[in-house]
């Protein structure tokens, strides 16, 4: 009969195949959770061969191969069990194999992820020292700022109502300033017109004065050589009436001395010469 012993791995696990059916014992054949020892382990029974307690069809089998069978039926009854057992043990060791890489792995993953855990942690800790000395007295400053800000603000809409206030006062003023603005340039256009009319005016005016003086020029020199001819003529009218004073002092001076006829003839030439005279006046 073969002997079946614990692997290394499942005896370093603490892992008995022994308590879940499958390795025979000293006193008898384990076989799927049967003992299949000797008398001493076998259930008693009650007078007249009934049993005491309820059986498995299994420890029937094996109670009626020990108890009165033939040897190879207890052999083939064992190889059986033995051929069961070695099954259920292989499958039960790939199972085992399995669970054990899947526990390395699973050791492997803890590792990994405990190490991930502890980075995250050192990263956490890392965070949490930046934040309380550097976030923190930043937004201690940003807080700060932002208070400031605030308060410019509402100094800044304060001052902007003021200045919208003093911009509609400056709107009004300046229409006001517009209008009068329109109005004086009108008048200055129409003073404009006025000046240039009265320049227009002061031009022609001008040059009729320039006229009238170039015309009194004129005049005036005319009446200079009117003037010098005047006192020319009235020199020699003076100078025919003293000779014709004289010719008639002469004249009277004859007559004395002639007949009537001839002194009647040289008083008509007295009469002719002071018509002259008076002609030459004029």
């Amino acid at each position: 009969s073969a002997v079946v012993s614990n692997s290394p791995l499942e005896a370093a696990n603490g892992l008995d195949l022994r308590g879940h059916g499958g390795y025979p014992t000293a006193a008898g054949h384990d076989v799927g959770g049967v003992s299949l020892g000797s008398a001493g382990t076998r259930p008693r029974t009650a007078p007249g061969g009934a049993a005491t307690g309820s059986m498995t069809p299994l420890e029937r089998e094996s109670q009626i191969s020990y108890g009165g069978g033939s040897p190879v039926l207890r052999k083939k009854l064992f190889d059986q069990n033995v051929a069961e057992w070695g099954s259920r043990y292989q499958k039960n060791k790939k199972q085992l194999d399995t669970i054990s890489r899947e526990c390395q792995n699973l050791r492997s993953e803890a590792a990994k992820q405990q190490q991930e855990l502890d980075g995250k942690i050192e990263h956490f800790d890392q965070m949490e020292a930046r934040f309380n000395n550097e976030v923190m007295p930043k937004f201690g400053d940003a807080k700060s700022r932002e208070e400031a800000a605030r308060q410019e603000r509402h100094h800044l809409q304060v001052d902007l109502s003021e200045n919208r206030k003093l911009k509609v006062q400056l709107s009004r003023d300046r229409k006001i300033l517009c209008a009068d603005f329109e109005r004086k340039h009108s008048e200055l256009g129409r003073g404009a017109e006025t000046r240039d009319r009265l320049e227009a005016q002061l031009g022609s005016f001008t040059l009729q004065r320039q006229q009238v003086t170039s015309e009194r020029q004129r005049m005036e020199r005319e009446l200079d050589l009117v003037s010098h001819n005047l006192r020319r003529h009235t020199e020699l009218a003076d100078e025919a009436h003293h000779e014709t004073e004289r010719t008639c002092g002469g004249i009277k001076t004859s007559v004395h001395h002639m007949n009537p006829s001839i002194r009647l003839e040289s008083s008509t030439l007295s009469h002719e010469a002071i018509a002259m005279e008076e002609k030459m006046a004029k």
